[in-house]
């Protein structure tokens, strides 16, 4: 697994709350699908930098950033295991 640059962003109390609320959100829909503290910390790392990525976009609605983050996060794994090419 590839190191994260943290985000240049900072983000008000606010829409910090929102951000917290759609990884948690995004957590419960797919936590299932995981095994393995290893796995879990790598899936849960990876869907909080794909939060971070769309927020940093401008997008701070939480149900927004739950599905975006979670479309991100399926397109990365659709590549990771080479399904679609």
């Amino acid at each position: 697994m590839g190191h994260t640059t943290p985000s240049a962003h900072s983000f008000d109390p606010e829409t910090l709350s929102v951000l917290y609320a759609a990884f948690d959100q995004a957590w419960a829909e797919i936590d299932h699908h995981f095994r393995g503290t290893l796995e879990m910390e790598a899936a849960r790392l990876r869907l909080a930098n794909a939060i971070l990525a769309v927020a940093e976009q401008g997008s701070h609605n939480s149900e927004d950033l739950k599905t975006l983050a979670l479309q991100t996060m399926v397109l990365k794994y659709r590549c990771l295991r080479g399904v679609g090419h």
